[in-house]
């Protein structure tokens, strides 16, 4: 019997600093993932001869797989490094494959996903020299530093047909309902084009004002930009679609931490936020309501992307940002040290090195440090190329 053709599944790979296997547990256990693979390379991989013969580290990748065949893809760089799980978006890439659960296809899917990164990569002698001595010197590898590209940007590989509309989009039961691709408008890829430009010209049907729908129906990639005073990137988010957002946290709320977003007055359908040491740089929400918006309620992280770092306390987000939902105060306690009464949150706070040692120079240092703020965004940006247009003149 002949198979009827399914659209080919996306591929969404994070870069991991720290060991996969505490991430994959995180999705199988939290977020119900179909299945976990783990891929085997061989000695002809692009992505691990992509450095070579300065830097012989190689990649490793596991993956899972939701119900609807929406990959998740963790690429690891092969060191002996135990960094903390730290995850960035690296790629989201079209597979060259049908939607199946043989183990062959999902093979073939996260080989062609590896390939479309490494054709991607900055592959100079400089970049693997500057690779070599990060790793030397422990420091954490991030997509801008394998791919050069601005702000971070993930690599794109999009559906390049027309999609006509699918009537059964909504009929789709998937986990990842949508990915947020935070951007700056003035980053753009080689090709000159911006992470806008790259959406509005693929085949990707666009059901709502701002979203892009994959042929499969599901996931739905929103473009987040940035405001003209973010002097950082919100974290991208992955939107999980969930039965009931009540039993899910009664279900869970004992092992993460859980925030409330998008809740108010007029709409009581928001999203639940998780918070976990596994998933640091990836932000990971619930979301209950089967219906698209236009509208996305950004988190408490994104306020303080108009800020400087070292004008804000480490805890500034650790309670009601990053609180349990439950009606109950984080539990505070206070030590005594030389520099003075330090508070610690036993939930998720640090301790925060700047405690006693403030003076009146503290804003002025912070604002040298970093003084784009100084400098106005248009005058930076290269001058747009103006064309005459005719004038409008009224009829007579």
């Amino acid at each position: 019997m002949r198979r009827s053709r399914i659209y080919a599944r996306p591929v969404i790979s994070l870069l991991s600093s720290g060991p996969t296997q505490n991430v994959t547990q995180f999705f199988n256990k939290f977020l119900d993932m179909k299945k976990t693979i783990s891929i085997e390379n061989t000695s002809d991989d692009a992505l691990d001869n992509a450095y070579s013969p300065i830097f012989n580290a190689g990649f490793e990748s596991t993956a899972c797989i939701d119900h609807a065949g929406s990959i998740l893809h963790f690429l690891r760089l092969k060191n002996d490094d135990n960094f903390p799980n730290q995850l960035s978006l690296l790629a989201i890439t079209d597979s060259d494959n049908d939607c199946n659960d043989d183990s062959m296809d999902l093979q073939l899917s996260i080989q062609h996903a590896r390939d479309s990164i490494a054709q991607n990569l900055d592959t100079s002698s400089k970049s693997a020299l500057k690779l070599l001595g990060m790793t030397k010197f422990h420091k954490e590898v991030y997509p801008h530093h394998l791919t050069s590209l601005d702000q971070g940007m993930p690599i794109l590989e999009l559906p390049k047909e027309n999609i006509a509309e699918r009537k059964d989009a909504d009929k789709v039961s998937s986990n990842i309902r949508e990915i947020v691709l935070p951007f700056n408008v003035e980053s753009k890829y080689k090709d000159n084009m911006t992470l806008q430009q790259k959406l509005s010209s693929s085949g990707m049907y666009r059901p709502k004002v701002g979203l892009y729908q994959w042929s499969t129906g599901f996931p739905i990639l929103r473009p987040l930009p940035a405001a003209e005073t973010d002097l950082t990137l919100p974290n991208p988010s992955l939107i999980f679609q969930c039965a009931s957002l009540d039993t899910i946290q009664e279900k869970i709320s004992d092992e993460v931490v859980i925030s409330k977003v998008g809740f108010n007055s007029l709409s009581s359908s928001g999203q639940l936020v998780i918070h976990h040491p596994a998933i640091q740089g990836i932000e990971i929400r619930l979301c209950e309501s089967t219906e698209l918006s236009s509208s996305f309620a950004e988190a408490q992280d994104s306020l303080m992307a108009g800020s400087l770092d070292d004008l804000q306390n480490v805890n500034v987000l650790a309670e009601g940002g990053a609180g349990k939902t439950k009606s109950m105060d984080v539990e505070l306690y206070s030590s005594k040290s030389s520099q003075g009464t330090q508070n610690i949150s036993k939930e998720r706070g640090k301790v925060d090195a700047m405690n006693g040692l403030g003076d009146c120079w503290v804003e002025f240092r912070a604002n040298m440090k970093r003084p784009v703020g100084f400098f106005d965004k248009k005058a930076r940006a290269k001058p747009a190329q103006t064309i005459a247009k005719p004038p409008d003149l009224p009829y007579e």
